[in-house]
């Protein structure tokens, strides 16, 4: 057999193979975020209370819903950070918020041609309340700022509104600091 034909058989055929690495790669990378799913899932349960949007005025919309969601992420996000040895978690969860993002762009009727483009936006925004509240530490006067200038669309949101939704975040980001990592990436978020 000749070089090229037994190569061509490696490469669809062999276990080492090219495409069977590939391929082994593209779906155990799947299965890896898989394991992040239910971490996800309670991230968005924690978004979805209604406090944020009664007690703490953010607007019941996919831009207040994604303002709490992204800000919750960053909060798990900063934690896994902080522990140095989590970056394969960091990235895997972040890659199920950009697929979430592009299922609701795509319900909205984005299309493939600038679906990208949107997504790019969102995560430029979720990663600047990420930069946000790094900075913000766990000043409760600095984590209101980020509230305020995040969370209400440019409106000025009213003071006891304002205080709530920053209780709420405040309240989880101590909470996450305390939930140990192994229950923190099984998705045993505290409740808010």
């Amino acid at each position: 057999m000749n070089r090229e034909v037994m190569g061509a058989t490696e490469i669809t055929q062999g276990r080492g193979g090219i495409a069977s690495r590939l391929f082994g790669r593209l779906f155990s990378s799947r299965r890896e975020r898989d394991r992040f799913r239910p971490l996800y899932a309670v991230l968005v349960e924690r978004a979805r209370d209604p406090r944020w949007y009664t007690d703490g005025g953010v607007p019941d919309t996919r831009t207040g819903r994604f303002a709490v969601l992204s800000a919750l992420l960053a909060v798990v996000l900063l934690r896994l950070e902080g522990a140095g040895t989590e970056r394969e978690a960091e990235a895997l969860i972040s890659e199920l918020f950009v697929e979430d993002m592009d299922g609701h762009l795509r319900e909205d009727g984005i299309g493939d041609q600038i679906v990208g483009k949107h997504v790019r936006q969102l995560m430029g925004a979720a990663a600047g309340r990420h930069q946000a509240l790094r900075l913000a530490g766990d000043d409760h006067e600095a984590i209101a700022q980020v509230v305020s200038r995040n969370f209400y669309g440019g409106e000025s949101p009213a003071a006891g509104a304002l205080r709530a939704a920053t209780d709420l975040l405040a309240g989880f980001r101590a909470a996450v600091a305390l939930t140990p990592l192994p229950a923190l990436k099984d998705g045993a978020l505290p409740p808010l």
